[in-house]
């Protein structure tokens, strides 16, 4: 609004339902000249989802830049900028407070990669199949809500007596709808965002991600709710355990490998990711100095990982409840089915100089076709058991890695399509996948069981473990070998696993080329 002697000024209202951002800020400590601040009521209707999740979300934007200016000391962008749309992306983008690249989207990226033309019957199938993914988070609320229902219904079919036995019950379904308001203006706040994912992929020209009615056929209502379960796991220190058992192993194989390299020369060393996921392994890597790059295929982690990579307003600035429709094994409700985390526990930033730190999207294999020895690691975390065939997999990782780099790995070995009556599935023991890999050219240098929990609430009265195979293997020089059909490997059934803590099969120590062989 205009403010004295024609000086354009900006008055920023925030709603009284952030009450967060007013009490323990000093906000204005932190405005520039042209910036006011001010408190209104929420005047929208609750159930007008799109207008406050736009509104609140533009909120957020313009507070983060002003919090990012102020810390990195860079200067205030002038106002007018930040007002036009979609300037109030670029402004955030343009403090270069996180270098991430989101390149094309899934098969655009992929046909990008290989030259190949999209028609229009595929683009129109992608576009129909992301619309399906952003349907499904702001479907949430209803979705959730039905499941509240159900229980308010088991409740009151039960005899009066118990009933009055049980007369806690009601504010218990009470507060779990209020953490499912919560969850949804979280995934609202992620699609709110969603253009900047859109904005770079010709083949999602014209995908929307608003609409007037929204049925619930064909939601994937489970990837949302583990989606939830995934912010935990990377974003929030209530996933650090989980993360030091997976994550953990990985970048301490990976400066152990490059120990005697130079930190400040790691930056020349790339590092990819397939089945990145919301990015936190990446960006840790990238953290530690090495050029990483993560790449992902599922739409809902690309969206979220788009948000939390770029757009989180702040450390434990937003808050889910991603246990509230868990009503088995469960301790105590209100403590642990109830509970609220927040994330992120790091913002994204800070990263050593000239390190490269990027997502894309698309499938591993299509998207990095043409890449032929022009990677120094490659990091797969619960990742090889989402191959319909892993010994495709083990010939790409191989094809990608230059002569001595590593190839580290940490999962388990459950199959995706083995129950799959529509794709091809090829499941292999371990034991039978070793055989390959050895086939391939690797020589496995350490190797171990992990045990590992995925996505777990740490309180519940039950927990799946995994007892993961851990490896480091190094891509030998090839001296032109080039495997073909007619070399059968030897495939040896017997294995040591299945017993506690295998040895490991190291036989002498291992060092990475100094940067002067690289």
């Amino acid at each position: 609004e205009p403010g004295q002697e024609g000086e354009s000024r900006l008055l920023l209202s925030f709603p009284l339902s952030f009450p967060l951002l007013l009490q323990h800020l000093d906000l204005s400590s932190l405005c520039p000249p042209w910036l006011e601040l001010g408190c209104c009521f929420d005047t929208l209707p609750f159930n007008d989802k799109t207008q406050l999740t736009n509104r609140n979300s533009h909120l957020f934007l313009l507070f983060s830049c002003i919090l990012r200016c102020q810390t990195l000391d860079l200067p205030f962008a002038q106002p007018a900028g930040l007002l036009q749309s979609p300037a109030v992306y670029t402004s955030v983008k343009a403090f270069d407070f996180l270098s991430i690249k989101r390149q094309s989207a899934t098969i655009s990226q992929a046909a990008s990669m290989a030259s190949v033309d999209v028609s229009d019957d595929t683009r129109r199938a992608e576009c129909e199949h992301f619309e399906s993914v952003v349907k499904a988070f702001l479907f949430y609320r209803e979705h959730a809500l039905n499941v509240v229902s159900k229980a308010e219904v088991s409740y009151a079919r039960l005899p009066p007596a118990h009933q009055a036995i049980l007369s806690h019950l009601p504010s218990k379904f009470s507060a779990q709808k209020q953490c499912i308001e919560v969850n949804q203006h979280f995934l609202n706040t992620i699609i709110a965002h969603a253009s900047g994912f859109t904005g770079n992929s010709h083949l999602l020209q014209g995908a929307r991600t608003e609409f007037s009615y929204i049925s619930p056929q064909g939601l994937d209502m489970d990837k949302i709710r583990c989606t939830l379960r995934q912010f935990v796991r990377d974003w929030s220190t209530d996933g650090l355990n989980e993360r030091n058992q997976s994550y953990k192993p990985i970048t301490d194989a990976l400066q152990n490998y490059y120990s005697h390299y130079p930190v400040e020369q790691r930056y020349q060393l790339r590092v990819l990711l397939p089945g990145a996921g919301l990015g936190r392994l990446t960006y840790d890597i990238a953290k530690l100095g090495f050029s990483a790059q993560g790449c992902e295929f599922s739409y809902q982690m690309l969206l979220s990982s788009n948000f939390i990579l770029n757009y989180a307003p702040g450390e434990k600035m937003l808050a889910l409840h991603p246990w509230v429709l868990s009503s088995s094994n469960v301790w105590d409700a209100e403590a642990h089915q109830l509970k609220q985390v927040l994330v992120p526990d790091e913002l994204p930033g800070g990263l050593p100089p000239n390190v490269d730190f990027s997502m894309v999207a698309g499938d591993f294999l299509e998207v990095y076709r043409n890449q032929r020895g022009e990677w120094d690691c490659v990091a797969t975390c619960f990742f090889l058991d989402t191959a319909s065939n892993v010994v495709q997999y083990v010939e790409h990782i191989h094809t990608l890695l230059a002569d001595g780099g590593i190839w580290i790995n940490l999962g388990p070995l459950l199959y995706h399509y083995s129950d799959s009556q529509d794709v091809d599935s090829t499941e292999l023991s371990y034991s039978e996948l070793r055989s390959i890999i050895q086939y391939y050219g690797f020589e496995i240098k350490e190797e171990s069981e992990r045990t590992c929990y995925y996505t777990q609430n740490p309180n519940s009265m039950m927990h799946t473990v995994y007892n993961c195979a851990f490896f480091v293997a190094i891509k030998k020089p090839s001296r032109g070998f080039v495997p073909s059909a007619s070399q059968v490997p030897v495939v040896t059934n017997s294995s040591n696993y299945g017993v506690s803590s295998p040895p490991s099969f190291a036989s002498d120590s291992i060092a990475a080329p100094s940067p002067q062989q690289l």
